[in-house]
């Protein structure tokens, strides 16, 4: 119970729990490996998904598939930055 407590807590700060599991064909060990929990910020996580649909239609997965999770993290804080001048542009304009 205190564990959905947790995790009740974390949803409502903004963040979405995840399990990676590796298929079975791609598992080449006698033993299945555990899965990989992880809490991840929740608009992160709808726009890193959204920026991978967009590649799929436009470029077949050619750029997100080749892209690390550093080149993900980076995206992700450009368009926080872009956020960041315009909501200074605008308390600039209202002054």
């Amino acid at each position: 119970m205190a564990n959905d407590r947790e995790v009740l807590r974390e949803i409502w700060d903004g963040k979405l729990p995840v399990c990676f599991q590796l298929y079975q064909d791609e598992i080449m060990e006698i033993q299945q490996p555990d899965p990989f929990y992880v809490m991840i910020p929740r608009l992160k996580a709808h726009y890193i998904s959204t920026v991978k649909e967009a590649d799929v239609l436009k470029h077949r997965s050619q750029v997100m598939s080749t892209m690390q999770k550093k080149d993900h993290n980076q995206l992700w804080l450009g368009l926080q930055n872009v956020q960041l001048l315009r909501d200074r542009e605008c308390m600039a304009a209202d002054k």
